[in-house]
């Protein structure tokens, strides 16, 4: 046969099979790659991520340590926007020494929806826990609309490696509302105090930063330590680390 320059396809080299017959080969069949601008997609997609994880990440941990519900907010819409959710909620539960399980706080952040679609978030959901010490623990839920898509696997991640970057932070807020107690949680200006308080400031510096007369400051003081049955800073400090 003359040379055309072109070379045909080789055709199946035959193998040995039972018996001595010789059977063809089967040609593979190879999965299409990827073209180059969905890689770089992809790729872009990734890092994107991995900006937007750092980026929280920084804000969460950079805020004063007396702002935690301002920190709260910002972390629940934030999953919001990374994971295609319309709604974010965390729960505190508390166990207390008899073993009861009670709500100690919660904390919850919606989209923007209209009034008459809040009551449509019965979509899908999924809901990750927190160990934040032997005695609490924080549950984050997050929803979207009923008749939304399912949230993926890989969404589902996203939210545990979002929460696994901010333990420290974390354990810091499910502290900030005292020890368990069926009595409740501290009010809001003695979790404040409360918050100085492990910080180092002194009576004097927390009376003028909350704006309270120094009485008013010593008394929260008191109701704090009383509260967490210690006597003293010191004491309160080092209890305050052991539970963190």
């Amino acid at each position: 046969m003359p040379q055309t320059g072109l070379h045909q396809a080789a055709e199946p080299v035959p193998i040995a099979g039972a018996g001595g017959a010789r059977k063809p080969l089967r040609p593979v069949s190879w999965a299409a790659a990827p073209q180059v601008d969905e890689l770089t997609q992809m790729m872009q997609s990734v890092e994107h991520t991995r900006a937007d994880l750092a980026r929280l990440w920084r804000e969460i941990q950079d805020l004063p340590a007396t702002e935690v519900d301002v920190g709260s907010e910002h972390l629940l819409s934030r999953l919001c926007h990374l994971t295609g959710a319309d709604r974010a909620q965390w729960d505190l539960i508390g166990t207390l020494p008899i073993g009861k399980s009670v709500r100690m706080a919660s904390g919850d952040w919606i989209g923007p929806l209209n009034p008459n679609d809040i009551t449509a978030l019965t979509g899908p959901e999924i809901v990750t826990t927190v160990s934040t010490h032997d005695s609490l623990r924080l549950y984050f839920t997050l929803t979207r609309r009923a008749g939304a898509i399912e949230f993926t696997p890989a969404q589902h991640q996203l939210l545990e490696l979002v929460l696994a970057g901010l333990s420290r932070w974390l354990h810091w807020l499910a502290l900030s509302y005292g020890p368990v107690s069926e009595s409740g949680t501290l009010p809001p200006h003695q979790r404040k105090v409360l918050l100085m308080l492990v910080t180092g400031r002194s009576e004097k510096q927390i009376a003028a930063e909350l704006s309270l007369s120094t009485n008013t400051t010593h008394q929260y003081v008191t109701a704090i330590f009383r509260r967490f049955g210690v006597r003293n800073r010191p004491s309160l400090i080092t209890k305050w680390l052991a539970s963190a």
